[in-house]
């Protein structure tokens, strides 16, 4: 009699709810000036992240408006050389095919310079 013992691999994959934050909620800054905006993130996985502008995604170009990821917890949007029209709500969306989450910044633009 002839016995083989047989092993099988068992992989679990583990979906964790997604979270995001943006601290401050708000803030005032200057035409002219420069603005990053830092976004916490945590869940997994973190398959995209897209950041918004009053509801609409936002055409990052490279130039006007750069991301970047930080250690995939941690994606900041920097946006140069602020106009008026840059006033707005600002929305980190990250998702995966489970999960979704967002959080918001509110950019009011001051005339005035900041020292």
């Amino acid at each position: 009699m002839y016995v083989r013992k047989l092993f099988t691999n068992t992989f679990i994959a583990i979906s964790v709810p997604l979270n995001a934050v943006i601290k401050p909620l708000s803030r005032r800054v200057s035409v002219g000036s420069s603005l990053t905006i830092n976004c916490s993130m945590n869940g997994n996985p973190i398959a995209e992240l897209i950041w918004l502008k009053d509801g609409k995604p936002l055409f990052i170009d490279g130039i006007k408006y750069k991301s970047n990821a930080i250690a995939d917890t941690i994606a900041t949007l920097t946006i140069q050389s602020i106009a008026f029209e840059e006033k707005g709500i600002y929305q980190c969306f990250v998702s995966n095919d489970e999960h979704s989450a967002q959080t918001s910044i509110l950019i009011t633009i001051s005339f005035e310079t900041f020292n």
